[in-house]
């Protein structure tokens, strides 16, 4: 089994399951069987203590995080020495404890940015490895117990989470300056425990930006991925994974299924041509 575990950015991979290729989805099935994904709490929830370790093992704390789980078909046992599953933690890489609006309408990360009170980059870089601690201490136990995992850094910012109404207070220079930092600075400390992780796909980026066609459409200003995204981070992390190992074929009700998505595709063209010469 893979478990996917984490905050809100978890979402977008969850939603992409559905979207998967025929092929990433066996070789998942190959490989873990079952997938299970869940959006366990708001990201500044893992900038807290968030687990506890007993003589049955790891157990996450947040009440919301538990009541989830608990949801899950058979539960969710604790996460054991040797576990015999694979895991993939979606939290640490957006910095929700300290990236509200209001705490850079004073101060910045960015040189270029004038009026401003300066933060120099050793101070975010301390700061980031203070605010982070709680995370890094799960991965290292992660690690003492011999559990398989991974992370998984969200998506990239998009530009509209700088909204018109935020644009004369703070800049893109701002926002990017911390945020990439912050990026850098949590990645290095999993290079540091030799903990492995997973970035966007390039194609998703446009520059240092999320490409719009990517970007949830649930409100402006929000930071997160939709669904497609989704699809092509769990392609990527699912093709890697399982690199090197034997793709089950599809099975009959899979054959089914692509032969009726065939067909609805050609009837819908046909329907279209239909349509635009009557009309003509």
């Amino acid at each position: 089994m893979l478990v996917i575990l984490g905050d809100s950015h978890t979402i977008a991979l969850h939603n992409g399951l559905a979207k998967l290729d025929s092929r990433t989805r066996r070789a998942a099935r190959g490989s873990f069987g079952e997938v299970v994904v869940r959006d366990l709490s708001h990201g500044y929830k893992f900038f807290e203590p968030f687990f506890e370790l007993d003589d049955q093992g790891v157990r996450l704390t947040d009440p919301r995080a538990v009541g989830i789980l608990s949801k899950l078909p058979g539960g969710f046992a604790p996460i054991t020495a040797n576990d015999p599953r694979d895991f993939l933690f979606c939290f640490g890489f957006h910095p929700s404890a300290t990236m509200d609006v209001k705490r850079w309408l004073t101060h910045t990360a960015a040189r270029s940015t004038p009026g401003k009170q300066y933060i120099s980059e050793a101070l975010v870089r301390a700061a980031v490895q203070e605010h982070t601690r709680p995370m890094l201490d799960f991965f290292r136990l992660m690690q003492k117990m011999n559990v398989r995992f991974s992370v998984v850094m969200c998506c990239p910012l998009p530009r509209s989470f700088i909204t018109e109404e935020r644009r004369p207070l703070i800049s893109e220079d701002d926002i990017l300056a911390y945020h990439q930092l912050y990026r850098q600075t949590f990645a290095a400390e999993l290079d540091r425990l030799g903990v492995r992780y997973f970035t966007p796909p390039e194609s998703t980026f446009d520059g240092p930006w999320l490409k719009e066609d990517y970007v949830n459409r649930k409100g402006i200003g929000d930071y997160h991925a939709d669904a497609r995204y989704g699809a092509l981070m769990l392609k990527k992390i699912i093709g890697a994974l399982t690199e090197g190992r034997r793709v089950p074929p599809p099975t009959p009700r899979e054959i089914l299924g692509g032969l009726r998505r065939k067909a609805g595709r050609l009837v819908r063209r046909v329907r279209g041509a239909t349509a635009k010469r009557q009309a003509g």
